[in-house]
């Protein structure tokens, strides 16, 4: 079992059933063999009202309970015949381990901590000796791979000026660490800038000009490890040039404003106040 474990098996074992059951344990007795080892799944049963039934074993080795019965009624056989017993509580759980698998979860260890951590309380608050962490639900432990929609300034961008986009998880199971790809369309490097998986947020300083900027996030759970699914966001930046937009261009134009103005003012005073002078030809002015 150690082994399998060790490999990346996820097994689900029975608790027991212990008077109902071949082996005949007394009510209350320990959970079998199997269920007992580490990284197995220890499942218990539980009514359809959600009580247990009293004569099946239970105890601090149980993980989670499932379904008590299973008939075929509900899976449209036609004829009622009943599959009963922690038998029939483990095919739960280890439909749900596949269905984790299949959506990219993955090892043993992880497997278990999803089912129980979106299990529904039971009994005892917390984890308890007849449901384990409570009564399993598959709609909750499966979802999809993380995606993450991006907020940022609207569109176009119209002031040069430092922007901060924000990625939002809206699938998937988080907490997520966000890695970004930024790109300008004006310049060669592709991309321009690229980070690791870390924060949720990207901060730029965009300069004037006209071109576009695109930022594109992408997604990984950080306990579960799934890399999701990229998302981008794309936005104009239309602040015309230096002059109109960037502080430092406008104080510096501002400067030469007040230096050259008083020069050009003293330059047409002195024409218009200078005699005009024809040339009759020869080089002789007028007398």
């Amino acid at each position: 079992m150690a082994n399998a474990v060790a490999a990346g098996i996820t097994i689900v074992a029975i608790a027991g059933n212990g008077t109902g059951g071949p082996l005949q344990c007394a009510p209350g007795s320990a959970v079998s063999g199997f269920a007992r080892e580490p990284g197995v799944i220890a499942v218990a049963a539980h009514m359809q009202d959600g009580s247990n039934p009293s004569d099946y074993q239970y105890g601090s080795d149980v993980d989670i309970s499932a379904p008590h019965c299973v008939t075929t009624d509900s899976l449209g056989g036609g004829l009622l015949l009943a599959f009963c017993g922690t038998s029939a509580a483990a095919p739960h759980v280890a439909g749900v381990a596949a269905l984790l698998v299949g959506a990219g979860f993955s090892g043993p260890n992880l497997i278990i901590q999803r089912i129980t951590e979106t299990a529904l309380d039971r009994g005892a608050t917390g984890k308890d000796d007849y449901y384990g962490w409570g009564t399993i639900r598959a709609r909750n432990a499966v979802v999809a791979r993380p995606t993450a929609s991006i907020s940022g300034p609207g569109q176009p961008i119209t002031q040069a000026g430092t922007y901060t986009f924000t990625a939002q998880l809206t699938s998937g199971a988080g907490p997520v660490a966000v890695k970004w790809q930024f790109d300008r369309s004006d310049t060669p490097a592709n991309p321009d800038d690229s980070t690791g998986f870390g924060s949720a947020s990207y901060t730029r300083y965009l300069p004037p000009g006209e071109y576009s900027v695109t930022l594109t996030a992408t997604p990984r759970e950080t306990v579960y490890l799934r890399i999701g699914f990229a998302n981008t966001i794309t936005r104009s930046v239309c602040t015309g040039g230096a002059l109109r937009s960037d502080p430092a261009a406008l104080a510096r134009s501002d400067q030469r404003r007040r230096t050259e103005e008083p020069i050009e003012r003293a330059r047409m005073r002195r024409d218009r106040l200078q005699p005009r002078r024809t040339d009759y030809g020869c080089g002789d002015p007028d007398p």
